[in-house]
Order: C-alpha cells, then structure tokens, then sequence
C-alpha cells in the first residue's frame, strides 16, 4: 500500500510539472506570436503619428494584441500553476438555463463514481470502472445508434454491452487502458489510450468521451465534472487584473 501511495504521488507530481511546463512553453509562444506583434503595431502607430488613420489603426490592433495576450496568458498560468480544474471553477460560469442540465449531468456523474463494486476484487487487486458518454452527447454519422464502446484492460479486450459503467477487477498498480468504437463500415474508430493507477481495494474511474468527428480522438480521462460552461471574460479580466498587480507588488518590494 505505501508504495503504491509513493507510485501515485511521484506521478501526480511529475503530471503537475509537466502541465506547468507545457503552460509555461504556451505562454512563450503566446507572447511571440501576439505580444510581439502588438509592440510592433504600438511602435508604427508613434512613427506615423502625424497621418492619424494609421496611427489609429495600428494603435487599435496593438490594443487588442495587447489585450488578447494578456488574457490568455493569465488563463495559462494560473491552468498551469492550479490545474485545469481548479481553472475552470474560477473562469468559467454556465448560463443559468443550463444549471439544471449541469447539476443532473453531474448527480448521476457522482452517483456513477460512489457507487459499490459490481466485481469482487482479489487480494492485490482493485477496480477500474470506465464510464462510457453516452450517444446522446454526440453524434456522428460513421457511428450507428447500436454503437457501444469497447476497451482493452492490460491487454483483455472488453466489448461494451450498454453504454452504463462497468468495473472490471485489475491488479492494483498502474493499468493501460484502451478504448475505441466501432463504426458502421465495420472498422475501428481511432484507439486512444491512458494509464491510470488503480489503488488496492478501491476504485479508479476513467471517463471515455467518443470523438463528434472520425478523424479526431475521443479522449479518455479522469471524470471532471463536464460541462464546464462558457468562459467568464470579466472574472478572466479580474485575473489578469490580480495578477498584474501582484506581479507589480512582487516588483516593488524587490527593487526597494
């Protein structure tokens, strides 16, 4: 048990630095492509300052460069610094005519999660549920309404009767997981793969989501709680807001 506990934590921790590097790498080719572009603009905008529908206008796209860069790296960083999740919780709100829809969506998410094991487990074992989206989610005309998932657990494939979850006992550790569906033409749609660390006794639940095009990857992932809803532009605002002048304050107190 403790070292399966160490195996989950080093992980956890080495996904954590990974996010935040890939957000950090983000951020730099956001400020490349769009931070230096709109220094760009603001510099043509003073040279030509005497013809003034120059300067408006490359004054105006600086802006928006300006601004657009600024919200997008403040998203990324705090994604990057608080994980998606937590990213999502503090910029995006769902329009109040989806409550209803989310709050259900995400009952039956979490009664989906909490329930007991429908398997026994061995000694050493635990048990991985995968919770199958269900068709009403999307639509594909490559997919037939019969179609139903079907999954690989450390090489045993499993084909998926009804799209209600289903828990299959596997040895505690890390389990590859493969999920894909079958199309109408009778071939695979694309396969796509995660890893997930099943602890002994418990249960460690993926969520496969289908592709809505046959060219794109369905994901297969953790549960989060979808939908998120829309983006809140004046909490993001508010963030970068913050974070500008908590960056400023930082400066302040290092410069004396």
């Amino acid at each position: 048990m403790p070292a399966v506990d160490t195996i989950a934590r080093v992980k956890a921790v080495r996904e954590y630095l990974t996010g935040l590097g890939l957000a950090l790498l983000t951020i730099l080719a956001v400020v490349v492509v769009a931070g230096v572009p709109a220094i760009g603009f603001f510099a043509v905008a003073f040279y030509f300052a005497d013809n003034p529908l120059i300067a408006w206008v490359a004054g105006s796209v600086g802006r928006v460069l300006l601004v657009a860069t600024v919200l997008v790296v403040t998203f990324l960083l705090f994604a990057g610094l608080l994980g998606l999740r937590m990213t999502a919780r503090l910029f995006f709100v769902h329009d109040k005519r989806a409550i209803a829809a989310r709050e259900e969506l995400r009952a039956r998410f979490q009664a989906e999660v909490d329930a007991a094991a429908t398997v026994p487990v061995a000694p050493g074992q635990g048990v991985l549920r995968l919770i199958p989206v269900r068709p009403e989610w999307w639509h594909d005309p490559a997919f037939g309404e019969e179609t139903t998932a079907v999954v690989t657990v450390g090489g045993a494939e499993h084909p998926l009767a009804t799209w209600e979850p289903v828990d299959v006992a596997v040895s505690s550790g890390d389990t590859e997981v493969v999920a894909w569906l079958c199309r109408l033409d009778g071939g695979g749609g694309r396969r796509v793969s995660h890893t997930v660390t099943v602890p002994v006794g418990g249960i460690a639940t993926l969520v496969y989501r289908p592709s809505s095009l046959p060219e794109l990857a369905g994901k297969l992932e953790p549960l989060d709680h979808e939908p998120l809803g829309d983006i809140s532009m004046f909490r993001l605002m508010l963030g970068a807001v913050a974070l500008i002048a908590t960056t400023y304050a930082v400066w302040q107190l290092a410069t004396g």
